[in-house]
């Protein structure tokens, strides 16, 4: 009860409900058990590879800075810890944002600001939602379109 007690006074005093906290636990638990294995074994690749080159000044670690080589993909692709790191880091990060989409992108106060930003845009824009139509619709008897040809119609 005293854990329980002081879990929701952490909570109140930074404003976060508790879905919103275990959503973020979540993803940040998804992160660390995805995320650090990988940054484990490229520690580890890059401190066996034989050649370290050493350091001399900025301007030789900066010469040909912008450059961008570009090899073919029969190339990258037959040493298969180089295509496994290639194709990990580009669709990570996709798989990242599905996830944080997924967790984040269908709570309720989400859910509330797609409702408003839809209010809104149909306001600026002219077209009516249905929801806008049925509080019209109850107090006068008609629907007045805010549409490109203004008309007016009888329900």
């Amino acid at each position: 009860m005293k854990r329980r007690a002081q879990f929701k006074e952490l909570l109140s005093a930074h404003n976060i409900s508790s879905n919103r906290y275990f959503r973020l636990m979540t993803i940040a638990g998804i992160n660390i058990l995805t995320v650090t294995p990988l940054a484990i074994y490229f520690v580890h690749y890059n401190a066996t590879v034989p050649v370290v080159s050493p350091w001399v000044s900025w301007a030789d670690t900066h010469f040909h800075y912008s450059k961008v080589v570009q090899y073919p993909g029969i190339m990258w692709r037959f040493v298969p810890a180089v295509e496994a790191a290639l194709e990990m880091s580009r669709w990570l990060c996709v798989f990242e944002a599905f996830l944080f989409f997924g967790l984040f992108g269908f709570a309720e106060e989400a859910i509330k600001n797609y409702k408003l930003a839809i209010t809104t845009i149909s306001k600026k824009t002219g077209v009516m939602t249905r929801s806008m139509s049925d509080t019209l619709t109850s107090s006068t008897g008609y629907v007045l379109l805010f549409s490109p040809f203004h008309t007016l119609l009888q329900c």
